[in-house]
């Protein structure tokens, strides 16, 4: 590779993702000439999607061996790779230092080969786990990292698809996105253990955020059908006006869950569909004999229980406004779950689609890049969702969710 086209590379990288954002590696110990020159010309993003990098951290790079005890038990020829990032961590987004006592997913470059890797690191056991293709070389890492950002941004190429919404949006950018990795590094795409799901984590869950447009009186203007399209008109239910108590005031609310539903049964989320018609979080909870009402919150009667999320929950909506909260009973404990319905319907089609795409692509054999791309995409069109709570605890439901691989969060099965 030329001096020019170097630069020019660091010219776009900057443009891409600004200068603070962009860092080389004058000095990396690399035997791989192409990425030596690359790292010291050129650089990677500090922030790429899910990837954070750091090709010249304090000290120096360091090798996977010595990140581990003597013994350890590593992928053949892992040893001696560098480890210049990591995948950020979807239950601490905000975080920067990394935590030596948790497993970690890793990014490597091979000094000899220039070949960049995932791995995850168990630094407890003393062991890594799997090595899986991310990209043939540094020079597709950084080009791939910057398609995503400017599908982010909606910047270049992506800029023609800012303020339009729609499932043929999505579609269009789908395959845009494919076509990008296909053509780049066809070996990207295929569905096979030791090749990171990561490229179709992206082409496939980010373009989902543009199913919809802002709304007028909600959130999202959702499309007609839009959850019966999803999980079935037999799965979706509906509450006519008579079903659905006084105290919901807020207008918007109720015709949305008259004309458009909510899923009866999302995974996580389940509607109350078996008591007709809906009730108070008074009547609901309080009623019962076992109950305290001194624990109830001083807005109890204008709550009205809609279903209930896993985790003994109960979904509430806020009559005079539309919110969504979360009830937690044995805490005596409300907290904000979604903006409004509309919000809660994108959620549970997210979380469907997902489903459906991790049972044909298993996207969650990358599950922290999953899980961390799903919070990215309710959060920006849902904030309320993903935003911190307030609460001492800050718990937010649906990053949590998203984040439990123990608990099954997003495993299709």
């Amino acid at each position: 590779m030329t001096i020019v086209s170097l630069t020019a590379a660091h010219d776009r990288l900057v443009e891409v993702f600004g200068a603070d954002g962009v860092v080389r590696a004058p000095d990396a110990p690399v035997l791989h000439e192409e990425s030596r020159r690359w790292l010291a010309e050129v650089g990677v993003p500090r922030q790429a999607g899910s990837m954070r990098l750091d090709p010249d951290p304090p000290g120096g790079l360091r090798t996977v061996a010595s990140h581990f005890t003597p013994g350890a038990e590593l992928p053949p020829g892992v040893a001696e790779m560098l480890v210049i990032g990591e995948v950020v961590d979807p239950e601490e987004q905000g975080a920067v230092a990394y935590d030596p006592d948790t497993a970690q997913r890793k990014v490597l470059l091979d000094p000899v080969s220039g070949r960049v890797h995932l791995v995850c690191f168990f630094v407890e056991e003393n062991s890594a786990g799997l090595l899986e293709l991310l990209a043939p070389g540094l020079s597709m890492l950084v080009a791939l990292s910057s398609d995503v950002e400017e599908l982010r941004t909606e910047r270049g190429e992506f800029a023609r698809f800012a303020g339009r919404f729609g499932p043929e949006v999505v579609a269009e950018l789908t395959r845009l996105m494919l076509d990008r990795v296909r053509s780049r590094g066809p070996e990207l795409l295929r569905c096979v253990r030791d090749v990171s799901r990561l490229w179709h984590i992206e082409a496939r869950i980010r373009p989902l955020a543009k199913i919809a447009g802002p709304g007028e009186g909600l959130l999202l203007d959702l499309p007609d059908g839009f959850l019966a399209g999803a999980f079935g008109a037999d799965d979706v239910v509906c509450f006519p006006d008579e079903d659905v108590p006084a105290v919901l005031t807020h207008e918007p609310t109720r015709r949305f869950l008259r004309e458009q539903g909510l899923p009866r049964d999302a995974g996580w989320f389940t509607a109350r569909d078996e008591e007709r018609p809906l009730r108070s979080l008074w009547d609901h909870w309080f009623a019962d004999d076992d109950a305290d009402p001194d624990e109830a919150p001083a807005n109890v009667h204008e709550l009205v229980v809609l279903g209930y999320l896993i985790d003994d929950i109960d979904l509430v909506v806020e009559g005079p406004t539309g919110r969504i909260l979360g009830w937690y009973g044995p805490e005596a404990t409300l907290r904000v779950v979604n903006t409004d319905v509309s919000g809660l319907a994108f959620t549970t089609w997210l979380w469907h689609q997902e489903q459906a795409l991790d049972r044909d692509e298993r996207l969650t054999d990358s599950y922290e890049e999953l899980a961390t791309t799903m919070t990215e995409v309710l959060a920006r069109v849902d904030p309320a969702a993903c935003e911190p709570t307030g609460a001492e605890d800050d718990f937010r439901y649906w990053s949590e969710v998203f984040a439990d691989e123990g608990g099954g969060g997003l495993s299709a099965g």
